[in-house]
């Protein structure tokens, strides 16, 4: 199984829920997914990132914590960068992880596809391979990014 950071993003949060209960669904039957931790976010229309739903295990919960402090804290701007890197170590990741999880090329990629509005389900999961939670995305209207962990 290969380790990923799996962004989708989603129109509204009906749509995002409903993607993440199928593919909860598809990681409780055993079908090569295993779903270490997830945050549900949406930016507001104002440019906020709001935290929906967070789920974690427990010696994962700070890996996509920090790297969810981060992604927000760069959502947020300058001084939000700040507020997230500071939250991301006090979870207790380097800045080096950070930087290597998400390199300048993977924050834009992120930051475009979560325009004012939209919601992301952001997981942190291991796959045997990426086609099926891609089709399960992309049944429910969805766009995927993913990144080696």
């Amino acid at each position: 199984m290969s380790s990923h950071l799996i962004i989708a993003t989603f129109s509204n949060v009906a749509t995002a829920e409903q993607a993440s209960r199928e593919i909860h669904r598809f990681a409780s039957e055993d079908e090569g997914l295993t779903i270490h931790s997830g945050v549900l976010v949406q930016k507001g229309s104002d440019g906020n990132t709001h935290v929906l739903f967070t789920q974690s295990r427990a010696i994962w919960g700070p890996v996509i914590g920090a790297i969810t402090g981060t992604l927000l804290g760069l959502l947020g701007g300058p001084a939000g960068a700040l507020l997230g890197f500071t939250v991301g170590t006090s979870a207790g990741i380097a800045e080096q992880l950070i930087s290597d999880v998400l390199d300048d090329e993977s924050v834009k990629s992120i930051l475009t596809r979560l325009p004012a509005g939209q919601v992301a389900l952001i997981l942190e999961a291991d796959e045997d391979s990426p086609a099926q939670v891609d089709t399960l995305i992309a049944a429910t209207g969805g766009s995927v990014f993913r990144r080696n962990l």
